[in-house]
Formats: C-alpha cells, structure tokens, sequence
C-alpha cells in the first residue's frame, strides 16, 4: 500500500486536497445552523433546571454582560456610587438585558480588595435569544466611558462575529 502511494503520490495528493475541499465546503454551514454557547441537549437535566430557573425569574440563570468599573474615588463613597449607579442605568437600559446587579446584591465580592473598582453583572431576558445584539448594545452604551471595561459571553460574542 505504501509503495502504491509513494508511485501515485501526485494522484493521492490531489485527492486529498479535493476531498478537504469538499468537507470544508459541506461544514461550513453549520455556522448557519448554530449560535455561539449554544450547545446544549434541551432534555438534560441541567437544561431542564435552567428552563425552569428562567421562567420563574424571566432572565436568564447566568450573566451575558459583565461591566468592570475602575473609580476615580472608592465606590462605596458617595461619588463612587454614583459612577456606579450610572453604568448600571447605562447597562439596564440595553435592549435584551433584564436585570443589572452590583456590589448592592453581590455584596463585597463585587469590589476590589483596594476598593476602587467593581463590578456589574446584567443578565439576559429568558426570552433573549441573540447574544451578539445584547452584547452589541453594551459595547455601544458603556464606549468611551472612563475606566469602564465591558465584556462577557454577549460581548464575545458580538466580538467573534
């Protein structure tokens, strides 16, 4: 067999590079048929768990956008929250997002061991099913704000395409 490869060596070659062609072709529209993190088997129990957390809550069970605020001030002084009431409002009214929470319902871990930043989490609407345009929405309602990083799954995803 090797000794037949190695004598049509330009035939296997050439093969080869028409079958990666077509397999490449054939697989390049499962990009169409799927959405980024959305691979899930809709029976499992974790999915089950998930459905009902978002019925009951009507946002989806973990956040799409996290927002990292880098204050001037501490944020637990008054201008600090402020800062941080601002961004929240900014991120609460995306298109998409259902909820926005902060150092108030996360508690201290929401804040830097030094206290001059924290961060904001916002949670989809269960209903929400295009990333790409939330995290879009958050790229555009928190740009060119001081000390503001925006970023997660959303925002990925928009990012990636």
């Amino acid at each position: 067999m090797a000794d037949l490869a190695y004598l049509r060596r330009r035939w296997v070659a050439l093969v080869a590079a028409v079958l990666f062609a077509a397999a490449a072709l054939a697989a390049s529209t499962i990009f169409d048929a799927v959405e980024p993190f959305g691979f899930e088997d809709p029976d499992s129990e974790v999915a089950r768990a998930y459905d009902a957390f978002e019925d009951a809550t009507g946002r989806q069970a973990t956040p799409g956008v996290i927002a990292l605020v880098e204050s001037g001030a501490s944020v637990r002084s008054r201008a600090g929250r402020s800062e941080l009431s601002d961004v929240a409002a900014r991120l609460s009214a995306v298109d998409g997002i259902a909820e926005v929470q902060g150092p108030t319902e996360l508690g201290d871990d929401a804040i830097s061991t030094d206290g001059r930043a924290a961060y904001l989490v916002g949670f989809l609407a269960a209903s929400e099913s295009d990333q790409v345009e939330v995290g879009e929405g958050a790229v555009d309602a928190l740009d060119g704000l001081p000390g503001v990083t925006v970023g997660g799954p959303a925002v990925a995803s928009y990012e990636l395409g």
